[in-house]
C-alpha cells in the first residue's frame, strides 16, 4: 500500500468538507471531521493502515493549530508519533515531527497547567528517547527536576 495514495472514492466526500473546513478556518469542525473519518477508516482498514494513520495525522495536525487544549493535544501528538512509526509511515519526517511537535505542545501545556504537564511528562519522554530526541528529552528532564525542586 502506497503512504501517499488517495482516499477510496467513497471517503473523497468526506475529505472534501474536511478540507474546506480547514481552509475556511473552521478548525474545530476540521477536527471533527477527521476524527469522524479517522473512526470510519480505522474501523474499515485498521488502526495501521495508511489511509487511517494518514488522517490521524491531519488531525494532530489540526488540532496543534488550534491551540486550544494542550493536555489532549500532547496526549494525541505522542500517540501519533507512535502510532507513525509502528506502521511504518512514510515519509518519516512526518513522523519525526508529530514527536518534535508534541514536546512543543508539551512546552506550552507546562507553561499553562504545570501539573497537566508533569502528568504528560513521563509517556512524552518514552515517546522522545524511543526517537532519540535526546535534547528535548533532557529540556522535560530539567523542568521536571526544577518543578520538584521548587516546590520544596
Amino acid at each position: 500500500m502506497e503512504w501517499t495514495a488517495p482516499l477510496p472514492a467513497v471517503y473523497e466526500p468526506f475529505m472534501g468538507r474536511l478540507r474546506a473546513a480547514e481552509h475556511a478556518g473552521d478548525l474545530p469542525a476540521a477536527v471533527v471531521l477527521a476524527d469522524q473519518l479517522e473512526q470510519a477508516l480505522e474501523g474499515a482498514y485498521g488502526p495501521l493502515h495508511p489511509y487511517t494513520v494518514n488522517v490521524l495525522t491531519l488531525r494532530a495536525a489540526i488540532t496543534a493549530r488550534q491551540g486550544v487544549d494542550w493536555f489532549d493535544t500532547v496526549e494525541l501528538l505522542t500517540r501519533t508519533a507512535l502510532r507513525r512509526d509502528e506502521a511504518g509511515a512514510q515519509p518519516v519526517s512526518e513522523t519525526v515531527r508529530a514527536a518534535r511537535n508534541a514536546h512543543a505542545a508539551w512546552k506550552r501545556l507546562s507553561l499553562e497547567d504545570p501539573e497537566g504537564a508533569m502528568e504528560l511528562c513521563e509517556s512524552v519522554v518514552k515517546m522522545l528517547t524511543h526517537f532519540g530526541e535526546e535534547r528535548r528529552t533532557q529540556d522535560i528532564l530539567k523542568w521536571v527536576e526544577q518543578t520538584r525542586m521548587g516546590s520544596r
